[in-house]
């Protein structure tokens, strides 16, 4: 290979950290977690993110001490930064093995009362006289009387049959399934109901009937031909699990929360308490069109995290649908090399508001990656081992906080034409309201104490030996020239 003075910059760094640990032993094994992480402070009030600089732009972040990654900047708007070689060959294999034993279901997409956050979607979500609890058994009692062909779904035809609100303004079944897709409540959108969509469906709110009205006035004023040209099919065609870094065995992936920590330079504390990782595997003719990860900063729903584990502690009841997701960051992990399609696009990366580019966007379905994948504004090829991060909010400039949401993080998963595509996603969620989140933490404060020790523990007891060169691959560290950036 040719090397380059990035090359030899890595190498003589990693030399030198080498050099550096070696001569400290284990007496440093106390501070390692401060070398190599973000801190623990619970009164920093600023939340690091990194300056895009300018595309094109490469830094060198230190992962673990001694070995370097490096981060090329793909776009200021959202920041976005790709990272080869963050995982190994084995360890995404390990991830991989890990998901079929837990088993995957089919993905699901997210209800439209708590994904989107307008002032009239949070009236809906929070208005607790317009809006029943979801009792499975009732509902499954309801679906299986209009389910004439005992599949435990409902068709188009059959749910209608247990819609009568729906009947009554003449929604006919041709008409039923575009308006749940159009409407974001047919959550797995396959084109059936289940029991909780049913539900959703069933509850008329105030709300719910003034959309559906609007819908049929603009079918019946001639966009039925439109609404099906324009369908896009199934939202999100994929199945997925999420894996808990929790059990004994699973070191690696609390080696993988190590590694986030250092690389965002964020508090550990939040990045051991954001959501599990989740896993998905995408077949031929997977995809996911166009979404945010995360929701609009909004006064009027809770940040899910924090939620569930502060009212179930406080004696109140967990809503889903009056919560809203704080997904700060996400780190997307390329599991496998894709034969052909897969690609992460970001439809308005870096495009200018008003600019003819970006007006040109309206002319046509954007959020429709099977047909428009190409059409975004960056499209970026899975490659494994790689690590994609990106900002889906801003931080508040006076208080460094979490900030609003960046609609430019508008993004989703391309076709896979062939072959198979499998992905992890770590999100760090952080609740926008400040002292909600340190109490969240506060309350698994026992659990962060014991990640913490077992975490310097296991670092101790394995001095420099980590998880994938225990399996045998030499793994990407900076004195590895075959892996250097």
């Amino acid at each position: 290979m040719e090397w380059t003075e990035e090359h030899i910059l890595v190498l003589i760094l990693g030399i030198l950290c080498r050099f550096v640990v070696v001569i400290r032993g284990f007496d440093n094994c106390h501070r390692l977690d401060d070398s190599i992480g973000g801190g623990d402070s619970t009164t920093d009030s600023n939340l690091f993110q990194y300056d895009p600089v300018e595309i094109g732009h490469v830094r060198f972040a230190e992962i673990e001490p001694g070995r370097y990654v490096r981060m090329k900047t793909l776009a200021v708007d959202p920041p976005i930064f790709e990272i080869p070689n963050f995982l190994s060959d084995s360890e995404c294999e390990y991830i991989k093995e890990l998901a079929i034993e837990d088993g995957l279901e089919i993905s699901r997409i997210a209800y439209k009362g708590s994904s989107t956050n307008t002032q009239e979607d949070a009236a809906r979500g929070t208005n607790s006289s317009l809006h029943s609890r979801f009792n499975d058994t009732i509902w499954k009692e309801k679906l299986v009387a209009c389910d004439k062909d005992d599949d435990e779904l409902l068709d188009p035809e059959e749910a209608l049959a247990c819609l009568p609100n729906l009947r009554a303004e003449n929604v006919t079944a041709a008409m039923l399934g575009l308006m749940l897709m159009d409407l974001e409540l047919d959550r797995d959108s396959d084109g059936r109901i289940g029991p909780k969509e049913l539900w959703r469906t069933a509850e008329w709110t105030p709300m719910l009937a003034e959309e559906v009205r609007e819908w049929i006035r603009r079918w019946d004023g001639g966009e039925g031909e439109r609404f099906v040209k324009r369908w896009k099919g199934q939202t999100r065609i994929s199945d997925q699990t999420w894996l808990s870094a929790l059990p004994e065995d699973r070191h690696f992936l609390r080696e993988l929360q190590d590694r986030v920590v250092a690389l965002t330079k964020l508090p550990s504390d939040i990045v051991y308490t954001s959501e599990p990782m989740q896993v998905v595997r995408y077949r031929p003719g997977g995809h996911y069109h166009a979404h945010y990860d995360t929701d609009d900063v909004t006064s009027g729903l809770e940040c899910r995290h924090t939620a569930i584990s502060l009212n179930t502690s406080s004696g109140d009841e967990f809503v889903e649908d009056r919560c809203r997701l704080c997904r700060m960051i996400t780190i997307l992990y390329y599991l496998n090399d894709v034969v052909d399609g897969g690609e992460t696009a970001f439809p308005f990366a870096d495009m200018e508001y008003g600019s003819p580019e970006y007006k040109a966007k309206f002319d046509y379905d954007y959020t429709d990656l099977k047909h428009h994948c190409y059409d975004s504004n960056l499209v970026i090829q899975a490659k494994r081992g790689t690590a994609v991060l990106w900002y889906s909010h801003y931080t508040n400039p006076e208080t460094g906080w979490m900030g609003p949401k960046r609609l430019h993080s508008l993004h989703g998963g391309c076709e896979v034409n062939r072959g198979v595509k499998w992905i992890a996603n770590t999100w760090i969620s952080v609740d926008d309201v400040y002292s909600r989140q340190w109490q969240y933490m506060d309350s698994l404060g026992s659990f962060l104490a014991e990640r913490a020790a077992n975490s310097k523990r296991i670092k101790c007891l394995e001095g420099d030996t980590r998880w994938d060169r225990r399996k045998g691959d030499t793994g990407l560290r900076s004195t590895d020239h075959s892996n250097s950036p």
